[in-house]
């Protein structure tokens, strides 16, 4: 984590004009706001999946010395934010797990997605605009709960298919409740409670699989699955603390197996302990910390799959995740809230 700052003068604000939140009368708010603090703004909207990566680098490419921005401003969901961190790592040379070639940009998120689970992990509920106004100033605030500075986080990265991954993957349940979370019936729903309904439907219709958990190569565990998460941010789903051990810049994966051979009443008393991280050490679940981390479907079925929550299609009956540490300048407290 960088201490304190001089003050940034150029910004690119990136905006997902699909994402749920983010309206234009909100993009134009986060364009005003970064220009009162005395900064220049340039501003690119996505056009579909991918866009964002595509657009932060082109827009590093073309830019003159003069005129790269320092902070690059994701405003959309945790799929938003995503994607510019894929392009800060690739931009930097982090990506590829070396030392940085160049320097990159730090990535600012303004939540205007369905979970916001990224900006939750690193603000909890802070207000965007107190973020902007502080990283903007000419210093830190005297508060230490109010400093903010860069801090360089973990990426995952799926082994062969190469996509990259910010808060984690899940398979199972949690991808089960993305999917319904997405779907029309709860298209109107706005905001965390869409997922708070989606989590009580697909409790009410529980699909274990037979599965396999490796992690570093050691069986974590083998038999029915409900749900494995590898992260990651320790909040999935917008309400889950599935990984609450788990920190954003150590290197490490957390992942987290629920078994799948728990009764009805079983899932009911295990799913609060989830919601507050009290899950560790229960009897059937597994938790771990390692470099790489392979899930496997063993009943010739691809696996129910979600990343950085978005349902992940055509998923493969087997993933294998790896952490490429350090890969990407954010603007974060001084002070971590949450990992």
């Amino acid at each position: 984590m960088t201490g304190a700052h001089d003050r940034r003068h150029t910004w690119l604000v990136v905006a997902n004009p699909t994402a749920g939140g983010a309206s234009t009368q909100l993009i134009g708010s986060v364009v005003e706001l970064c220009r009162s603090q005395g900064v220049a703004v340039h501003t690119r909207l996505t056009g579909g999946p991918g866009g964002g990566t595509r657009l932060v680098i082109e827009a590093l490419a073309d830019a003159s010395d003069g005129d790269r921005p320092d902070v690059v401003v994701a405003v959309g969901g945790d799929g938003t934010a995503r994607e510019v961190a894929e392009a800060l790592a690739r931009a930097s040379g982090r990506w590829d797990g070396g030392p940085p070639a160049r320097p990159a940009p730090a990535l600012l998120t303004v939540p205007a997605g369905t979970g916001n689970s990224f900006h939750r992990a690193l603000w909890a509920e802070r207000p965007w605009t107190a973020v902007v106004r502080a990283y903007a100033g000419t210093g830190p605030a005297a508060d230490p709960d109010h400093q903010v500075g860069v801090r360089h986080l973990d990426l995952i990265r799926a082994v062969g298919d190469g996509r990259a991954v910010l808060l984690g993957a899940s398979s199972g349940l949690i991808a089960h409740v993305t999917a319904t979370a997405a779907g029309a019936e709860l298209e109107s729903v706005p905001g965390r409670e869409r997922y708070h309904r989606a989590i009580a439907a697909a409790l009410a219709d529980v699909r274990p699989y037979p599965g396999r958990v490796l992690l570093d190569g050691v069986p974590l565990h083998e038999g029915l699955t409900t749900t494995v998460t590898v992260g990651g941010a320790r909040h999935r789903v917008g309400a889950f603390e599935v990984l609450p051990l788990s920190a954003l810049d150590d290197g490490l994966l957390d992942v987290c197996v629920v078994d799948g051979g728990l009764s009805a009443q079983e899932r009911a008393d295990l799913a609060p302990r989830i919601m507050g991280g009290k899950h560790v050490g229960h009897p059937r679940v597994a938790y771990g910390q390692g470099r790489r981390v392979t899930i496997e479907r063993r009943d010739g079925h691809g696996l129910c799959l979600e990343h950085d929550g978005e349902v992940w299609a055509g998923a493969p009956a087997a993933l294998t995740l790896e952490i490429v540490p350090g890969a990407v300048p954010v603007v974060a407290p001084a002070r971590p809230v949450a990992g």
